[in-house]
């Protein structure tokens, strides 16, 4: 028979005095592609300004970092992924 037993070793004795973690390793990271996310002024395309709009429900859901797609004209028409 294999038993099994976890020891839980306290943050600061893990850290045995090292700098912790920088805060992007646990941040929550939110990818929007603003053409399709948030349309403010009927046109059918989303905004800049519907993105402002939304900021704090992304708060609320813990997002500390918005990663925004490319939003400008580009000569492969594909929204500056070229």
């Amino acid at each position: 028979m294999t038993t099994s037993q976890r020891t839980v070793i306290p943050d600061s004795i893990r850290t045995n005095g090292a700098t912790p973690n920088p805060w992007w390793s646990n941040a929550v990271v939110y990818q929007i592609y603003p053409r399709s996310f948030q349309d403010t002024n009927g046109d059918g395309l989303g905004d800049l300004k519907g993105i402002t709009s939304r900021l704090d429900y992304l708060a609320d859901l813990g997002v500390d970092v918005l990663w925004l797609s490319p939003v400008y004209k580009s000569p492969q028409d594909d929204n500056g992924y070229d």
